[in-house]
């Protein structure tokens, strides 16, 4: 029986295949019907397919900081939830500060992850990445709810 650990750690171990651009470690933790949500209206943004993430993944990678440190803050989880704080750090190849703060929502079934949406500031990137995934032309805004459990106006 998968525990709460056993879901954080397939989270964690996601994030740094990420870090490390090991493609295949990413493929072994990725569901193939997995959901990816990116949040605002950069070309890159809304909900993707594993293969539409992974395009993205391999545009921006080449244009990281190297190095690049990211740093884990909280990391709570519930059932098949697991959500991860982080932040980060470093210089890109024309001396651009790359410091963003980042939330991941993950859904972990079976030791693979099911559901995956990042959350960070796009104007950073924007401002930190001339690429066509944070500057070509947006899709506009999707929403990132796959579940409503109440909503609030106000009058």
């Amino acid at each position: 029986m998968e525990t709460i650990a056993d879901r954080k750690g397939v989270a964690l171990a996601w994030l740094r295949a990420c870090l490390a651009v090991d493609e295949e470690r990413l493929l072994e933790l990725t569901h193939e019907d997995c959901a990816f949500f990116l949040i605002g209206d950069l070309p890159g943004s809304g909900w993707k397919t594993r293969e539409e993430w992974l395009a993205g993944w391999r545009d921006v990678v080449p244009v990281l900081p190297r190095p690049l440190e990211i740093t884990v803050g909280a990391v709570t989880a519930e059932g098949d939830r697991v959500a991860v704080e982080a932040e980060t750090r470093g210089t890109t190849a024309d001396g651009k500060t790359y410091n963003n703060q980042y939330h991941f929502f993950f859904r972990v079934q079976d030791g693979k992850v099911r559901e995956f949406k990042e959350y960070f500031d796009t104007l950073h990137v924007f401002d930190t990445f001339a690429i066509e995934t944070v500057r070509g032309a947006g899709g506009g805004r999707q929403s990132n709810l796959r579940e409503i459990a109440e909503t609030y106006t106000r009058a």
